[in-house]
């Protein structure tokens, strides 16, 4: 059925990637603009029914929009594929593709994507140091390792090794707590904090 042949699709999208100009996510690439095309008018004999993904695509979808993901340089480093079910009437996908509302929408959804996969990366990023660091058990190379982290690492890279800098102040001197913040002292503090609040109110 339609589900297996969408399942299928997908499938086929997760393993497959694009030369610029190849297929339809390429030829967005190529555009580095939107770029649509009707998968009524794909024939079997046509050079993009090589890719299997758009044989799928045509017996499942009427449209299908290329919407190329720009970085902070507008170079292409992905491109955002979306397609139209058939029926519901007559659709102009040329009309709706050049007007301005759903090029900003279209723009929108590009660059959600392109935030989507840095967070993937920082995310990787920061795994990977944390990684890094448990299987470190040298305090002493540790430290060294940090200041070249701190010297040539990502942010994130630097924010895990100055919250780890962080977090070793509170280690104590020889696994003791620091002086002055015993139980008399805490108590101390507490019924004074408690004080002035009911004082103040």
């Amino acid at each position: 059925g339609k589900n297996e042949v969408l399942h299928q699709m997908i499938t086929m999208a997760a393993n497959v990637s694009y030369e610029r100009g190849e297929g339809y996510p390429g030829l967005a690439w190529n555009r580095v603009g939107v770029d649509w095309h009707d998968l009524g008018e794909l024939n079997l004999d046509d050079e993009d029914a090589a890719d299997q993904r758009n044989i799928c695509a045509k017996g499942l979808f009427e449209y299908c929009v290329g919407v190329p993901v720009l970085d902070d340089d507008n170079d292409v480093v992905a491109v955002l594929m979306l397609y139209k079910v058939g029926g519901g009437g007559f659709f102009d996908v040329q009309k709706f593709v050049e007007d301005e509302t759903n090029q900003y929408l279209l723009e929108s959804g590009a660059e959600f994507v392109h935030a989507s996969l840095l967070m993937q990366q920082r995310q990787n990023e920061f795994v990977k140091v944390f990684q890094k660091k448990e299987e470190s058990h040298d305090y002493q190379s540790g430290a060294e390792e940090n200041q070249d982290l701190l010297a040539g690492g990502s942010f994130f890279q630097s924010l895990w090794v100055r919250f780890s800098q962080y977090l070793h102040k509170f280690r104590g001197q020889n696994a003791t707590p620091p002086g002055g913040h015993d139980l008399k002292y805490v108590s101390v503090t507490f019924i004074g904090v408690f004080l002035a609040v009911l004082l103040v109110s």
